[in-house]
């Protein structure tokens, strides 16, 4: 497992992030199609996140969720999965819950998904969050 933890903690840059339906595999992009966004997980045991929309032209509509960002204190489960013990986020409901993560690499990258859960803001249909990131070139 330390292997897997020296891959997984750094900088990480968000690539792409959207949720995939579960009945349907539709996509939806919650922060629309270039979101913005950073994962931190240090190897003290801390991570944070935050993903914004990106740039939006002036006459865009903004996407259907501004921003997301928590943190906590995280470890590391077997089969490619870590849990957040979260003691601050943007959603108050979030503040003393565990957020687990399944992750893998691929090609460099890295892919975390969450747990299915309903989302309110696409009428309760149940979805998994995914995005994938790459890590932050240490020359800046």
């Amino acid at each position: 497992m330390a292997d897997e933890v020296a891959r997984l903690t750094g900088v990480w840059i968000l690539r792409a992030a959207y949720v995939e339906l579960v009945d349907t595999k539709e996509k939806a992009f919650p922060f629309g199609d270039n979101p913005r966004g950073v994962l931190i997980l240090d190897e003290g045991g801390r991570m944070a996140a935050i993903i914004t929309p990106g740039l939006q032209p002036d006459d865009a509509p903004p996407p259907p969720r501004k921003f997301a960002a928590y943190s906590g204190r995280y470890r590391i489960e077997p089969g490619g999965r870590f849990v957040t013990d979260v003691d601050i986020a943007w959603l108050p409901t979030w503040l003393g819950t565990q957020q687990g993560r399944n992750f893998s690499f691929h090609n460099g990258e890295l892919h975390i998904a969450t747990d299915p859960a309903a989302f309110e803001w696409l009428g309760g249909a149940v979805g998994v969050g995914i995005v994938t990131l790459a890590r932050e070139d240490a020359g800046g």
